[in-house]
């Protein structure tokens, strides 16, 4: 499997090896024709990372300094995932999460930043429960 351009295999390469057990097979195709759903398959150490495009406007995270939270970190960079919620509903402006990720380039499909290899953030001193965002 190539990783084209966007640096993650995309949906039409992994088709085969997605499972959606949670949408009916009319829904799982719609979502796989639309590219809804980006999935990357493969090992680490091959060079595939899973790699989260939050869904702009109502998210916007960002990857900061952890000694710095007001410093945004570099493109490949590890740092402290930062997020801005904005709703209808609901608004939670540059919320510090209890993770820690890379920082992802924009691309041509998703033109704004995203977060590669989200893990809980090292420097917390109590273990987290692991969840999506």
């Amino acid at each position: 499997m190539e990783v084209g351009p966007e640096r993650v295999p995309r949906i039409a390469d992994v088709a085969d090896h997605l499972a959606l057990p949670d949408l009916r097979p009319d829904a799982r195709a719609e979502a796989l024709q639309r590219g809804d759903v980006t999935v990357a398959v493969g090992r680490a150490e091959e060079g595939y990372a899973i790699v989260y495009y939050p869904p702009s406007p109502r998210a916007m995270i960002e990857v900061v300094d952890p000694e710095n939270p007001t410093q945004v970190v570099g493109y490949g960079e590890t740092g402290r995932v930062r997020l801005t919620t904005l709703t209808k509903e609901f608004f939670m402006p540059r919320f510090l999460e209890r993770d820690e990720a890379e920082r992802e380039a924009p691309y041509e499909k998703y033109p704004w930043d995203g977060v590669k290899n989200v893990r809980p953030f090292r420097q917390l001193d109590k273990s987290v429960v692991e969840g999506v965002y």
